[in-house]
């Protein structure tokens, strides 16, 4: 019987299969008897690949936290290792997120430093995070070692026992925003603890294709991302501060709206609206009767 892999390592993808396809060979030089890599493609697109530790799982909707999901419940692994599709790994990726849970057996999740455009390392705080307003300011840039309030989909390790008691909630719709800021508030409450890690290290490269940016010029992307964010305040915080979240989130929608002609503006604020106030209702609904996991 062969021996069971210590990682998984999962990658969730939609519509960017030339991308994919050039991670998988970097990810390829990593993988071991001991290390397993599971693809979760939300598209009909093929995948090639010759490593009989590559597996791919089919699933035909565009939701990220849905395709982390079925992952993990297909995973073998003791530590579970999420990636984006669209990243240059450090060669000992693998092994350092690995080294790093057997370093430290209390630590439930392990993030490490991303480089790219949005994280230039030189902002005072890796997660700065108003909760009356939801607003969430991460820079994953920086060196160094600590405990950390935030995930970071672009490369993040949990321990399997961990999603016992939470899993990645699919209610986020689309290919999910702010679903990573709902896992960390929910494992904070549970007194779980993450840790950032400035010495494991990918290179984000930000495709603009496929993923949660594919729809970026499209109306239904404003739906998405209010929607998931008055999901996610209405789930975790306090209903008392409504009012700053809804002026909060009022500027950003009129600042979205100057961002095109006249019919698309009415657009905008119409998908804008429509997306936090069923969101907002949808997060109340989450927090009450919502399965344990997921609230």
């Amino acid at each position: 019987m062969p021996r069971k892999p210590h990682l998984s390592i999962i990658i969730a993808s939609w519509r960017r299969s030339a991308i994919l396809q050039q991670t998988l060979r970097r990810l390829e030089k990593q993988l071991s008897d001991e290390t397993e890599l599971i693809i979760v493609k939300q598209d009909r697109d093929n995948v090639d690949t010759a490593s009989a530790h590559v597996r791919v799982i089919r699933q035909f909707e565009a939701n990220l936290p849905l395709a982390r999901n079925r992952g993990i419940r297909h995973a073998v692994g003791e530590i579970l290792l999420f990636v984006d599709d669209d990243i240059i790994p450090d060669e000992n990726l693998a092994a350092a997120h690995l080294e790093q849970h057997q370093a430290l057996p209390d630590v439930h999740a392990v993030v490490g430093r991303v480089v790219d455009a949005n994280n230039p390392g030189t902002r005072p705080a890796l997660v700065a995070f108003d909760q009356p307003t939801l607003t969430y300011v991460c820079d994953w840039g920086h060196d160094g070692e600590c405990e950390v309030a935030g995930l970071m989909g672009c490369h993040m390790s949990f321990k399997r026992a961990t999603f016992r008691r939470v899993l990645f909630d699919p209610w986020f719709c689309g290919n999910a925003h702010f679903e990573e800021v709902d896992l960390a508030l929910r494992m904070g409450r549970r007194g779980m603890t993450i840790r950032f890690c400035g010495t494991i290290k990918v290179e984000h490269l930000l495709s603009p294709g496929g993923g949660c940016r594919a729809e970026s010029s499209h109306v239904k992307y404003y739906y998405h991302h209010f929607r998931n964010r008055a999901l996610c305040f209405a789930k975790n915080i306090d209903l008392r501060h409504t009012c700053s979240f809804v002026t909060k989130h009022k500027n950003d929608l009129e600042y979205f709206s100057r961002k095109g002609f006249a019919r698309r503006n009415f657009a905008v604020v119409r998908s804008g609206i429509y997306g936090l106030a069923s969101g907002y209702c949808a997060g109340i609904l989450r927090r009450h009767v919502g399965p344990a996991r997921y609230a």
